[in-house]
């Protein structure tokens, strides 16, 4: 804090930034934990509606960093909204918190996470599963195959990063609204059972960056890659992304994300992270920040060999925003189009071969498709999308 507070006499940004912070801290904390009645029914009540998702954005200035930082902050008080909307008096607890002890008095029950799950169990009313990327038991099984095959490959054994949400019961998943495309709602259909009640959205991704394409030097960014995500490391393929880097010649990567947070990861990819000529780790970047528009305008590929993430997650999408053209694996993407490349091959040579090829693009196709992952982005990956995507969701579940 004293650091920020030194920072801030010579930076205004960082001290408005910190009065912001600390305004927002004390709405929290003289808040409830629980938001009760919110907005509350529309032109044809239909009685109260229970959500755990997030409280905090709520308390959240919409033009504050932390608002920002992650689209999931304007998702849940887009959720709330269009739950409203639909004639619901709304209750919004947060995921750690317990489920109410009436339980009966709800007519609808909206959310994710083990309280969630709690809830379903006993709550006897319409119930919508938020997934907000593939299943739980999908990402449990991939994150476990690529800490063995880590293991299998450098003898380093890892314990997994990502948060373990319970299973739930069949009625958990009674409907199921997820964010990502057809390949991201197949994850739930041995979950759902009926396929018919999964309900694929699209992202919401409001980016506060305009791509720099016309000036790009599109003969020098073919030979630059970025890594680009948040915790799940080995998840997420980094480790495979480095290994395909070493030793390659001619090109670069830039790792973007909270390396240092996994210290045993950091530890053992050392030499790798902070001592080779052609990998630069910048551990965590601010989308949006100066140096976020820096990398994104002189590099042309996102590398993101995942093995369990939602079409697109917030990561992809800020990077296709961005103009960087996504190379992805074939566990997350069934189809890129012209926007993009597929990894089917997701092996450390499987990368270093198509890393070669992307370096090899013509400088020309290169801007085509960075076009083109831009428009996709615009199209798709937006705020806009994301709420008639819900809301044709909800009412299909409410309504018909």
């Amino acid at each position: 804090m004293l650091e920020r507070l030194r920072k801030g006499f010579s930076d205004p940004v960082a001290a408005f930034h910190l009065l912001i912070e600390k305004a927002e801290d004390y709405r929290i904390e003289r808040s409830p934990d629980v938001i009760e009645g919110y907005a509350g029914g529309g032109a044809s009540p239909r009685g109260r509606a229970l959500v755990f998702y997030l409280t905090e954005p709520f308390y959240y200035f919409e033009f504050s960093p932390r608002f920002r930082v992650h689209q999931n902050r304007w998702q849940a008080i887009e959720l709330a909204d269009r739950v409203s909307d639909l004639g619901y008096t709304v209750d919004i607890f947060p995921l750690g918190h317990d489920p109410p002890p009436r339980l009966e008095e709800y007519d609808l029950l909206f959310g994710r996470g083990d309280n969630y799950h709690r809830a379903a169990e006993d709550c006897d009313c319409t119930r919508i599963y938020y997934g907000t990327g593939q299943s739980m038991p999908t990402l449990r099984e991939k994150e476990t195959e690529r800490l063995r095959n880590l293991e299998e490959r450098r003898g380093i054994r890892l314990p997994p990063e990502r948060s373990r949400e319970h299973r739930g019961t069949p009625g958990s998943y009674e409907n199921v609204i997820v964010v990502g495309d057809e390949r991201t709602a197949r994850t739930y259909h041995d979950l759902a059972g009926d396929t018919s009640s999964i309900h694929p959205i699209r992202l919401s991704y409001d980016p506060n960056f305009s791509p720099e394409i016309r000036g790009k030097d599109f003969d020098e960014a073919r030979r630059s890659f970025v890594w680009f995500g948040g915790s799940g490391l080995v998840l997420k393929g980094l480790d495979l992304a480095l290994e395909a880097f070493e030793g390659l010649e001619g090109v670069d990567l830039y790792v973007c994300g909270p390396v240092a947070n996994n210290e045993e990861f950091a530890e053992h990819y050392h030499d790798l992270l902070y001592e080779t000529d052609n990998i630069h780790t910048m551990d965590w970047v601010e989308v949006g920040s100066r140096e976020f528009t820096r990398i994104t305008s002189e590099a042309g590929y996102l590398l993101y060999p995942s093995a369990s993430d939602g079409f697109p997650s917030g990561s992809i999408a800020a990077c296709m925003h961005a103009g960087l053209v996504p190379v992805l694996s074939s566990e997350i993407v069934h189809d890129t189009g012209g926007w993009g490349f597929m990894l089917d091959d997701v092996s450390v040579p499987g990368i270093r071969s198509q890393v070669r090829r992307c370096a090899e693009t013509d400088p020309g196709r290169l801007e085509e498709m960075t076009r083109a992952t831009v428009e996709k982005a615009r199209s798709d990956f937006t705020r806009r999308a994301y709420s008639a995507d819900l809301e044709d969701a909800l009412r299909r579940i409410v309504c018909d």
